[in-house]
């Protein structure tokens, strides 16, 4: 991975981190891929969405519900047009004041300047813990 392409990965997660989904569409491609590893019924969104325009839309609806509160990157490593990273994620529930702390993993495939596919993976169980409490006190995520 190019040292440009690296910034590329650390300017989504600073962008994401912002809470700036177009800054976050810049550095994707127009046919990009996100992939969201969970069991089925862990959360909602899991699994892929294609476009840059679906997922820029898809991080607006997260953004309806959830504050980012941290999102920073702790480990970058690279092979070829693949980079492997984990971030440390804070989330705070709008409609309950709940916050989510974890630590996620991430694969970014980048095509030239853009990011054509990234992947995330969260502690699954941890997460639907999470989300049963949201629903315990009436809201859903």
């Amino acid at each position: 991975m190019r040292a440009s392409q690296r910034l590329i990965v650390e300017a989504i997660y600073a962008s994401w981190a912002a809470q700036d989904v177009t800054a976050v569409g810049a550095c994707l491609h127009r046919d990009a891929v996100y992939t969201l590893h969970l069991p089925k019924g862990a959360w909602s969104i899991a699994g892929d969405v294609c476009g840059r325009r679906r997922i820029i839309t898809s991080l607006a609806d997260i953004l309806r519900d959830f504050e980012v509160l941290e999102y920073r990157p702790l480990k970058i490593t690279s092979d070829d047009d693949v980079a492997t990273s984990r971030a440390k994620i804070h989330y705070g529930h709008k409609a309950t004041g709940l916050s989510y702390e974890a630590t996620i993993r991430n694969v970014w495939r980048v095509e030239g300047d853009k990011v054509r596919h990234f992947e995330v993976f969260h502690d699954a169980a941890r997460l639907r813990a999470f989300f049963e409490m949201v629903s315990r006190m009436g809201v859903e995520a």
